[in-house]
């Protein structure tokens, strides 16, 4: 017993209840709970000695009492085919779990048990509340614990292999910490002892910011788990019993009340299997008091006298056993169905429940599930909905925020074939597509020919010539930049649809067991790659459009620019969508990903104009950013009369001498036809209408229209891509708009995805 005679405490509080670490490093009881005022007196429970350099951790007085989960008369089903309702049928019903008892007490290493098929997974659904389906009968809690922290480990958990194992656990322990603080749920605190005669112990705020506290945890559980060895080592090259050992060490910094894993033993040998189960029995053991469920598939006879209770099901979903494994050969011998010498208890369990030894030997254990020496008498006190009484996280958003934006970083920065095959497709197409398709492309402006200071057949053929190679070089650089926007959509998109939903079953695994919030991790995930996916942006965009020889001009390079990197970001946010989407199938979402992009290609104008599509699909062309991007490009670069203002003065040249040589062949032909001159005014008159018409259309179809100024005047040369295309110089600003609006819209239906899986 150890008397504190002087206490303080940062906020002045009167009592505090704190986590001392007590005993030895190995000791299994290392954090152990007690309240503290001043004058009381507390134990350790371990060597009798207090280390006040350690950290110590505020928690509520309740977490020490015991509670028992417990249900009765429960059932679960579904309904077979539930799609015969929509034809005024009444669905037919099964039972995955068939009017079963149980009751589970803190402190106790549970396993649940039973043939494929028998309810074990829809169980422990039930009572960590993710099962949404139909229920008879509530699980409920008793005891004065005010409330309960769950965890739930998965057969098959995801890690982020980049990580060390030392990493993986700090994040853990911050954003974990930080969640229960922000709860009132914990407070972390670090005691002081002052030196000479009058020592005392002198307890300040140890902020759950402070580096040193996570790395103490951290290294508590290390050491605990066994992995102090490979702490620098990253999660990929671990070994998959490390893995395993991992993941429960993830949950422990925070240390639940509920601890429910799904098969952790699947994958391991006999050696590390037992080692895992005996660190279980440990944590379930400690103080203060943990409830740990497991479902495990036929354990050796060595690992299953580990458990404290056995709860097996029926392949029907009834309860064939509940008690504890040093009972179970005489309740069978007192139900008549001895176990075999020689033979494992549990898996002749198993195959009686499985029904391999006669409905008879089933049935017997059916009526009697628990031993006869077991009287079922529980202390239910304080009674409530498990649910209820489940812990409700209160979030930090903003430092969640950026622990995840830390993370997130280290994610990127840390996979260097994913960095690397990113900027290289980018640079490396850039480059290939500049010298492909080379440096002039982009001189060709759309302009009118220019016919020279005389009229004459030459210039005629000449000004053909030059109309001719306009337009292949214009054709040219509408596939180079309906290309380049294709690149850097797929290469955005792509990417996604591969990673994103590994990251993404973490990430519903870390919020399901309350970690943080879908709104933190979603701005985060979305920050933190978007240096890189503008670095790679805008650096293809700078090479392509230098190397093609673009318009030199900064403010349609700008606007061009913009538009590239808008329409990759959507493509990453589609990418986003496709892959939240898919989360449970990757092989899904590649082949679905692209494929959903066809729509996008096909109403994009490029490869049919949009004025010739059937009149019923043209509205379908506003829901394709690829269309918005391309119009776009266009117009940031042949808009805003590329062909400059000299061009009107040279067109109103070249009319006149063309006006002039059409009248005279006009006036010829007049005069061999009649066979005599005829200079009268009405004459005349329809002469020049017809040339004037004549040339007009003529000028406007070799590339350039007359645009009109504010006085009705033709004032300024067109690029005969916006006429051919259909384009005004208005629409850029309305392509903006529809790009942001396309890019909110797409990254709001992620966020949605996201949400809804994490719920589910």
């Amino acid at each position: 017993m150890i008397r504190i005679s002087n206490f303080e405490s940062s906020d002045n509080s009167h009592y505090n209840n704190y986590l001392v670490k007590s005993g030895e490093e190995s000791d299994i009881s290392v954090y152990q709970a007690f309240t503290m005022t001043q004058g009381d007196s507390y134990s350790t429970n371990g060597d009798g000695k207090v280390y006040p350099e350690t950290v110590i951790s505020t928690i509520s007085a309740s977490l020490l009492n015991d509670f028992i989960v417990h249900w009765k008369s429960f059932s679960v089903s579904v309904e077979v085919n539930p799609y015969v309702k929509y034809i005024g049928r009444k669905p037919e019903s099964k039972y995955i779990l068939n009017n079963i008892d149980g009751s589970f007490k803190s402190g106790q290493l549970i396993a649940i048990m039973g043939p494929s098929g028998c309810g074990k997974s829809t169980l422990i659904n039930c009572i960590s509340g993710r099962w949404k389906g139909l229920t008879e009968g509530d699980i409920c809690l008793s005891g004065d614990r005010a409330r309960l922290n769950m965890a739930f480990i998965p057969q098959y958990d995801n890690y982020f292999d980049v990580l060390t194992v030392k990493e993986t656990l700090v994040f853990a322990s911050r954003l974990q910490t930080s969640t229960l603080v922000a709860s009132n749920y914990y407070k972390a605190y670090k005691a002081l002892s002052t030196e000479g005669p009058a020592a005392r112990l002198d307890v300040r705020r140890f902020t759950v910011s402070d580096t040193n506290y996570h790395q103490l945890a951290s290294d508590h559980v290390l050491t605990l788990f066994g992995l102090e060895h490979v702490v620098d080592s990253r999660v990929g090259k671990l070994s998959g019993g490390q893995k395993k050992r991992l993941s429960i060490a993830q949950e422990l910094i925070s240390r639940p009340d509920i601890l429910i894993l799904d098969e952790p033993t699947s994958g391991l040998d006999s050696a590390a299997s037992y080692n895992c189960i005996e660190i279980l029995r440990s944590l379930a053991s400690s103080k203060p008091s943990m409830l740990i469920m497991v479902t495990i598939h036929q354990p050796n006879m060595k690992i299953f006298q580990l458990f404290d209770k056995v709860y097996v099901l029926s392949s029907q979903g009834q309860l064939v056993y509940d008690g504890s494994p040093i009972s179970l050969i005489g309740h069978l011998d007192k139900v008549g169905t001895p176990c075999p010498t020689f033979t494992n208890p549990g898996d002749f369990l198993i195959e009686i429940a499985s029904g391999e030894h006669g409905p008879d030997a089933l049935g017997a254990l059916l009526a009697h599930p628990r031993p006869f020496d077991d009287k079922n008498e529980l202390e239910l006190v304080n009674k409530r909905i498990l649910t209820q009484a489940a812990f409700r996280a209160s979030y930090p958003h903003l430092k969640h925020f950026f622990i995840l934006l830390h993370r997130s970083f280290l994610l990127t920065l840390r996979d260097p074939l994913l960095a690397a095959s990113r900027f290289g497709i980018h640079i490396g197409m850039a480059l290939f597509l500049g010298w492909f398709y080379g440096p002039y492309i982009g001189k060709y402006g759309g302009c009118p020919p220019d016919l020279g200071s005389s009229f004459s057949i030459h210039a005629i053929k000449s000004a053909s010539e030059e109309v001719i190679g306009e337009a292949k070089g214009l054709l040219d650089n509408f596939s180079a930049l309906f290309f380049s926007l294709l690149l850097l959509m797929f290469g955005s998109l792509t990417p996604m649809l591969i990673t994103f939903p590994l990251e993404l079953s973490i990430f519903i695994k870390e919020k399901s067991n309350g970690w943080y919030g879908v709104g933190s991790y979603f701005l985060a995930r979305t920050l933190a790659d978007l240096p890189f996916q503008l670095f790679n942006s805008i650096l293809y965009v700078s090479i392509t459009y230098y190397m093609n020889g673009q318009i030199h001009d900064w403010d349609r390079f700008l606007a061009y620019l913009f538009i590239c990197v808008m329409v990759s970001l959507i493509g990453q946010s589609h990418g986003l969508a496709v892959g939240s989407f898919f989360v449970h199938n990757v092989t899904a979402a590649v082949f679905l990903g692209p494929a959903s992009c066809l729509p996008l290609l096909l109403f994009s104008g490029f490869l049919v104009k949009i004025e010739t599509m059937p009149a019923i699909l043209r509205p379908l062309t506003n829901l394709s950013y690829i269309r918005f991007g391309f119009e776009g490009v266009l117009i940031s670069l042949y808009g805003f009369f590329r062909c400059g203002k000299g061009t009107m003065e040279k067109i109103e040249m070249m009319k006149s001498m063309f006006q002039g040589w059409i009248n005279k062949m006009f006036s010829i032909a007049f005069e061999t036809i009649n066979g005599e001159d005829d200079d009268s005014p009405e004459t005349m008159k329809q002469i020049r209408d017809i040339t004037d018409s004549l040339t007009t259309a003529v000028f406007n179809s070799v590339g350039g229209g007359l645009a009109k100024g504010a006085a009705g005047n033709r004032t300024e040369v067109e690029s005969g891509v916006m006429i051919i295309y259909n384009l005004k110089d208005e629409y850029l600003q309305r392509t903006f708009w529809v790009l942001c609006v396309n890019l909110i819209v797409y990254r709001f239906a992620t966020f949605l995805i996201i949400r809804h899986r994490a719920s589910n």
